[in-house]
C-alpha cells in the first residue's frame, strides 16, 4: 500500500484518484499550483530567470558527475533529486549562502539510489 511507503501509485490510479477528488492531476502529484478541477488545464508557469536557469543547470550536472561516480539513478529518482537540489539551491539563495552542491546533492543521489 503506498501510504505506508510501498508501491507508488500508477498513472490510472493518479488519475482515477483526481477525477475522484474533482482535482487538477498536476495538483495532486506535485502539489504545486492551483488544485483546480479535473481536467481544466493548469496555468502555465512563469518562465526561469537567468539565476534560476544557471542554478538549475548547476544542479543537473552536478546530479549527472555525481551518478557517474557513485551508480545511475532511475529516471524517476534523478527528477526526484533534480527537484529537491533545485529547492535547495533556491532556499540557499534566499537565506544569502553559497550553494555547496557536491555536499548538498550527494546525500540526494545515495538517498534515491
Amino acid at each position: 500500500h503506498y501510504l505506508r511507503g510501498g508501491v507508488k501509485p500508477g498513472k490510472n490510479t493518479l488519475e482515477a484518484l483526481a477525477r475522484a477528488a474533482d482535482v487538477r492531476l498536476q495538483w495532486l502529484t506535485t502539489g504545486h499550483g492551483d488544485m483546480g478541477r479535473y481536467g481544466e488545464a493548469a496555468a502555465p508557469l512563469p518562465p526561469l530567470s537567468p539565476a534560476q536557469s544557471e542554478g538549475l543547470r548547476t544542479v543537473m550536472t552536478t546530479i549527472a558527475e555525481l551518478e557517474a561516480a557513485h551508480g545511475q539513478l532511475t529516471p524517476t529518482q534523478r527528477a526526484e533529486a533534480v527537484l529537491v537540489g533545485f529547492n535547495l539551491w533556491r532556499q540557499s539563495e534566499m537565506e544569502g549562502r553559497k550553494f555547496r552542491k557536491q555536499e548538498a546533492l550527494l546525500p540526494l543521489v545515495r538517498l534515491a539510489q
